[in-house]
């Protein structure tokens, strides 16, 4: 294959079973690989640690990994934000982050670069909303190769088109992180995990990072963070009984997300009846273990069906016009992520399964 021997002319190459992995080790190599498939008809799939499960395998001729791209760049206490490299792991940049009493408030066991392109909520998200929110600014490279600065270090900056946030979710359907700048938040003095009972809505005035529901253990678990003599005294008001904070994420082979509106998560799960299930209160989201059909659960719910662990005949559970164009101005030629909403491209740059 003539790609092959032009692509390890440019970076490491190794094989991982039948799959080939390109290790670029600058943004300028990850650049030249991006323009090289556009050259010469290869198609790629960007990869951290390769934890998330979301939608069906992509089916690349190379996986562009991430993970020689690491390192904190720069921490800013007195501005509140971080920048680092796509590859870095999020235990790395959450001790780093702890030295200067920071919190960047998003669980996740992958790298920098993942949190943003999965865009998955977490614990304090009833508070924080998602890693979307919080990402101010990055360098990414295009599906057609060219290195973009995007964004700032600050929450006011408002310039150009937001690509850094387009990105954000899409899986590296549109683009590759190599660098993010994260809002931060002080590190709290004390977070108190603890379920209650009652109307979930009068916690709100006690300010939660989280809510949750648990539908499989019909609970509510509430996360509050802050000064210690405030978290004590809404625990006390509130009446918590202490938990451990859940796992968000399942073991059962099929995982499916739900968007539905805001404030109905716990209403939606429960008409479900799930073996497990978690809702993010206030953000819309809820994950649940079912082995119900994307049609039937469309039929049931009024919202956004997506499977995070099984097959999927969707990614999103939607195809959207503006995602579409979003794709033809950023991956003109399909070369990020063959097999996703190939109905945007022409036939010929389509992937057959």
């Amino acid at each position: 294959m003539d790609w092959l021997s032009a692509l390890e002319r440019e970076v490491k190459v190794s094989r991982d079973g039948g799959t080939y992995v390109a290790r670029p080790e600058t943004y300028e190599q990850v650049r030249e690989v991006v323009s090289l498939a556009n050259r010469m008809g290869f198609t790629l799939t960007p990869a951290g640690t390769r934890s998330h499960t979301i939608g069906p395998p992509r089916r690349a001729d190379v996986v562009l990994s991430t993970l020689e791209l690491r390192g904190v760049v720069e921490v800013s206490r007195a501005n509140s934000f971080i920048t680092a490299k796509a590859g870095t792991l999020m235990e790395e940049l959450e001790r780093r982050l702890s030295e200067d009493e920071l919190l960047l408030p998003f669980p996740y066991k992958g790298t920098l670069g993942g949190l943003a392109s999965v865009n998955s909520p977490g614990y304090f998200s009833a508070w924080v909303g998602f890693p979307r929110n919080f990402l101010l600014g990055a360098r990414l490279v295009t599906g057609y190769g060219s290195l973009v600065l995007s964004g700032g270090r600050t929450a006011k900056f408002s310039s150009g088109y937001k690509i850094w946030k387009s990105l954000s979710g899409t899986l590296g359907w549109l683009g590759i992180y190599v660098e993010l700048t994260f809002r931060t938040l002080p590190e709290p003095e004390e977070v108190k995990v603890g379920s209650f009972s009652g109307d979930w809505r009068s916690t709100l005035k006690y300010r939660p990072w989280g809510i949750l529901y648990l539908a499989h253990e019909r609970k509510w678990i509430g996360v509050f963070a802050g000064s210690r003599n405030y978290v004590r005294s809404v625990s006390a008001q509130l009446d918590l009984t202490d938990e451990s904070l859940p796992e968000l994420e399942a073991s059962c082979p099929r995982v499916v997300g739900l968007h539905v509106t805001r404030g109905t998560e716990a209403e939606v799960l429960s008409s479900l009846s799930p073996e497990w299930g978690v809702g993010f209160v206030g953000t819309g989201y809820s994950r649940l273990c079912t082995e119900e059909s994307e049609e039937s659960l469309r039929s049931k719910v009024k919202g956004y069906v997506v499977v995070e662990r099984g097959s999927a005949s969707e990614y999103w559970g939607f195809s959207s016009p503006v995602l579409c164009a979003l794709k033809r101005a950023l991956d003109p030629q399909g070369v990020l992520s063959p097999g996703v909403f190939d109905n945007c491209l022409p036939p010929s740059r389509a992937t057959t399964y």
